[in-house]
């Protein structure tokens, strides 16, 4: 039992050490994950063993943000009697399956239910080894330290079933257990956050027009009639003015980075946006390997989020006038560089988005 409060310690200590260096992080859909843990399992008193620690492996899979599919095996070493005189001592192993869903899986505190079933093994030190049946049901937290290390607590309620037993008259007990440990997320994908919403300016209310008040003229002495002599009117002539021009698509602008600063620690810089016959390329120092794309409406416009990059062309808006789409626009956050696409018709074209050694490429197919 001291061993796991050391390690229950242990775990707090190293979650104070990483929290200065946490980012936002989540619960992320089709990821894998690993967690090593530790804990104590308590019997029921007429089982008639004394309380013993716990270690433990999960290995799990997100098909969801909220749910998750996971498989733990765990070890009990040298669990004793607790009668007189003392029946033999036995390592209690477990194999259990359990199916887990996630409650606020975008934050960085995620609580979760869990509910499963599986077989305990009562090894003795000699003779056969005893099997029993077991469901469980439990629930805990994941604290995400970074964006793929979780701390992780559980606390299960574990309903063992004796089925081959001949020493025990019972048919189950209620058993519970409690651990700790750090769960590693392997891939996966991060939520879609929608873009703020700009603000709309309230109109102004319209002033009202004055009042104009008539002037009565004053009374006038009218003169004598005088008879105009006839005038022979000729028109002026009229110019025509010719209809404007239909409008034409502007060349594709292609714009790359001068003179440029040097590149921050552990950032990428973009570079240069250029288009050829078929496909818009984002150029960047390095090979972008996290980033997220998504489509806004009203107006139509794709955005594409690349973590831990930044602007270095010296402008926040490109014109395009290719593809459909109007403009390219760049906006700077501290984790990401965000790029908007801004459709010039009210629609984009189907595309599909390609990894390059060094950027990003948009290719845009006609419908």
């Amino acid at each position: 039992m001291k061993r796991c409060q050391t390690t229950v310690a242990a775990a707090v200590l190293l979650m104070g050490m990483l929290l200065p260096f946490a980012a936002r992080a989540e619960n992320k859909a089709y990821s894998l994950s690993l967690t090593p843990f530790a804990g104590g399992y308590i019997f029921e008193g007429n089982q008639h063993r004394r309380d013993s620690t716990v270690y433990g492996l999960s290995a799990g899979y997100n098909f969801t943000e909220n749910w998750a599919l996971e498989l733990t095996g765990t070890y009990s070493p040298d669990v004793h009697s607790t009668v007189i005189p003392q029946q033999q001592t036995v390592n209690l192993y477990q194999v259990r399956g359990d199916i887990l869903y996630h409650f606020m899986p975008e934050q960085r505190f995620v609580p979760y239910a869990a509910i499963g079933g599986g077989v305990l093994f009562f090894e003795p030190r000699n003779g056969s080894t005893d099997r029993d049946a077991m469901a469980d049901v439990g629930a805990g937290f994941k604290f995400f330290l970074t964006d793929s290390v979780a701390l992780r607590g559980d606390l299960r309620y574990i309903l063992d079933f004796t089925t081959h037993d001949i020493t025990r008259t019972r048919t189950q007990y209620n058993n519970f257990s409690y651990t700790a440990g750090l769960t590693f997320q392997f891939g996966g994908v991060k939520q879609q956050a929608p873009e703020a919403a700009q603000p709309v300016p309230k109109p102004e209310p319209a002033q009202p027009a004055a009042e104009v008040v008539p002037q009565t003229p004053a009374a006038v002495e009218k003169p004598a009639p005088v008879q105009p002599a006839p005038v022979e009117l000729t028109p002026a002539p009229v110019k025509e003015t010719p209809a404007p021009p239909a409008p034409v698509e502007e060349g594709p602008v292609t714009l790359q980075a001068g003179k440029r600063g040097a590149v921050p620690a552990g950032k990428i810089m973009v570079t240069g946006i250029s288009i050829d016959q078929s496909a818009l390329e984002i150029t960047t120092t390095g090979r972008i390997t996290n980033y997220r794309t998504f489509t806004l409406s009203q107006p139509s416009r794709l955005v594409i989020d690349i973590s831990n990059a930044v602007n270095g062309l010296g402008a926040v808006r490109v014109p395009v006038h290719k593809f459909g789409i109007l403009a390219v626009r760049f906006g700077s956050h501290p984790d990401h560089l965000r790029i908007v696409l801004d459709a010039a018709q009210g629609k984009l074209l189907p595309y599909r988005i390609i990894e390059t050694g060094n950027g990003l490429k948009v290719i845009m197919t006609a419908p």
